[in-house]
Order: structure tokens, then sequence, then C-alpha cells
């Protein structure tokens, strides 16, 4: 009988702890996607693992994400707010995730329709955005000089013990950043 109420115990817990991980991991991922579709980089910043910050200060980080975004103000990239956690692991006392998302991205290049030669780098870019994101995921109003592009990838998630998630993209940098098992 003490076995059957110990295992009932245990199992409770790690139910409750395996449901603590997913929902600390649900809120600081809607938070995330929120403050990067309203543009908040103060915000957004706080979402960047510790890493992030050894080549370059948040104030940097930042003051260039502010750059970009004025500099592209006809593009956007809006993350959906519903995503699926793929998986996520223990190890060395850090939790790791892999969360599905999509992302719609809105190319304005109207600006340049009346320059020359525009209809061929149009073509050219059509075609590069074809070969990254698949030609079911690209269209593009050719009047109106707007691709609309759906992108679908992965995100990473790094947690360490006592702090929030912190949100990545996989690539040559930050992936010896993220564990094998998780990719």
């Amino acid at each position: 009988m003490k076995k059957i109420v110990l295992i009932i115990l245990i199992l409770t817990f790690s139910l409750s702890f395996s449901q603590n991980k997913v929902e600390s991991l649900t809120i600081d991922m809607t938070s995330y996607i929120k403050a990067n579709n309203n543009s908040e980089f103060k915000n957004l910043v706080n979402y960047l693992p510790e890493f992030t910050f050894d080549s370059i200060s948040k104030k940097e980080i930042i003051k260039e994400m502010k750059k970009v975004y004025s500099e592209n103000s006809k593009s956007k990239i809006l993350m959906d707010l519903e995503f699926k956690i793929d998986t996520i692991i223990s190890k060395n006392k850090n939790l790791y995730a892999r969360i599905k998302h999509g992302q719609n991205i809105t190319m304005d290049f109207n600006e340049f329709k009346n320059e020359n030669g525009m209809d061929y780098a149009i073509s050219m870019t059509y075609a590069k955005f074809v070969k990254a994101y698949g030609k079911e995921n690209v269209k593009y109003k050719k009047g109106e000089w707007i691709f609309n592009i759906r992108s679908e990838k992965p995100l990473y998630g790094i947690k360490k013990e006592n702090n929030n998630w912190k949100f990545i993209e996989l690539n040559d940098v930050t992936k010896k950043f993220i564990p094998i098992e998780v990719r």
C-alpha cells in the first residue's frame, strides 16, 4: 500500500513539474511574440539569451533594432500567436525547447517601381524567395509591388534555473548553445 501511495505521489509531482515547464514556456513565448509584433524593442531584448550580449550591449541591440525597423518601415514580420511546443528537455540544470511557429512577412517595394531595371530585380527577388520559402508560401502582388511570404521554422527556447525563457533561431553561431537532442 505504501508503494502505491509513493508511486502516485511521484507521478503527481512529475506531471505537475512537466505542466509548469509548459505553462512558463507558453507565457514567455506569448510575451515574446507580442513584444516582437508590437516592436517593443526594450522588452524584446529581455527574451534574448545572455550570450547574445557577449559582443554587443543591450542598448546597442535596441538601437540596431530601431534602425532596421525605421529603414524597413514598409516591411513587416508578424509572428503567429499560435505555436506548438515540439520538444522540451532538461540538460545541465537548464531547460531547452523547440517551438514550431509561423510568421507572415510583408515586403513592400512600391517606392522602387519607377526605377530602371526594377522589373528584373523584382523577378530575381521573387525567385530567391521561392527558393528559400517554397512557391506555395510566396505571393506577389504585381501591380502593388508587394510580397507576402509565409515562413514556418522552429524557434528554440533556453531556460536557466530561476530565469524566464529566452528565444533564438538556430544558425551557425547559436547552434553551439542548443543541444543536439532538441534540434
